[in-house]
């Protein structure tokens, strides 16, 4: 996996070995597995945790966990406390929705006090699978195909091409160590639910449902990118003409 990763992250520019970046590291599995190999792959990176305060003593012990990391790997640790729940009453919206908030706005704060030249994100080909599905489900049309970008301003998604069970397989492999929260196994929240039931229903329909899905969306992306592109042509050979528009015959 680290080969994968490094000739990834090379051939589409998404890291430069020669600048420090900024790791948003929860303790879990993904970003764990992240934040390995750049050290394996020796990219300079800072490390930031945010305790959202939603889930007591193990917040606390994930917390703990991730600073403990840092000092052993030598890393610089930014820490966050937030009042989550106090900030989603306030502002009248959803504690997810807050955490999102909160969780972008500290990484950007830490991001542009330190200089640093990104963000790293921990998302995965199965973060990419189940958001194009809810993004399907809001009626988003052809961009919710696109799914999440490798990189997106400051914001970078290195483990785009990877699955949850590639990330889990090398964690193992390399007897490294994670934080499992216990909040992801509720399906109380539409995206868990998708991941618990939704998905797994769909993959059952078919033997390989999972990579004809990625090459479906592949295509289309590609097909949408391509149009976008033909229209915005397009456009340049339209003159209006009052309430008319003249295009010229080639």
């Amino acid at each position: 996996m680290l080969d994968i990763f490094r000739s990834h992250v090379s051939s589409k520019n998404l890291i430069d070995p020669q600048c420090t970046y900024l790791l948003a590291c929860s303790g879990g599995m993904d970003s764990m597995c992240l934040g390995n190999l750049l050290t394996q792959a020796g990219i300079s990176f800072e490390v930031a945790h945010l305790n959202f305060q939603l889930r007591g003593s193990e917040s606390i012990g994930d917390e703990e966990f991730v600073r403990s990391w840092a000092k052993d790997h030598g890393l610089t640790f930014h820490l966050k406390q937030a009042d989550t729940e106090s900030y989603a009453l306030a502002r009248g919206i959803s504690i997810q929705m807050a955490a999102r908030e909160i969780r972008y706005a500290f990484f950007e704060e830490i991001r542009a006090a330190q200089n640093l030249h990104g963000i790293l994100l921990a998302h995965h080909e199965d973060d990419q699978l189940e958001t194009i599905f809810l993004n399907l489900l809001r009626g988003t049309g052809i961009e919710g195909v696109y799914g999440m970008a490798d990189r997106k301003g400051w914001l970078i998604r290195p483990l785009l091409p990877f699955s949850r069970t590639d990330i889990q397989s090398f964690m193992e492999l390399n007897q490294l160590k994670w934080r499992d929260d216990s909040s992801n196994n509720k399906s109380d929240y539409k995206r868990n639910n998708l991941r618990i039931n939704g998905l797994p229903a769909i993959y059952n329909l078919e033997k390989d449902a999972r990579k004809n899905l990625l090459t479906s969306f592949q295509r289309l992306k590609d097909t949408g990118k391509a149009f976008s592109g033909l229209f915005e042509t397009w456009k340049k050979n339209c003159h209006p003409r009052g309430i008319e528009l003249s295009i010229p015959c080639l």
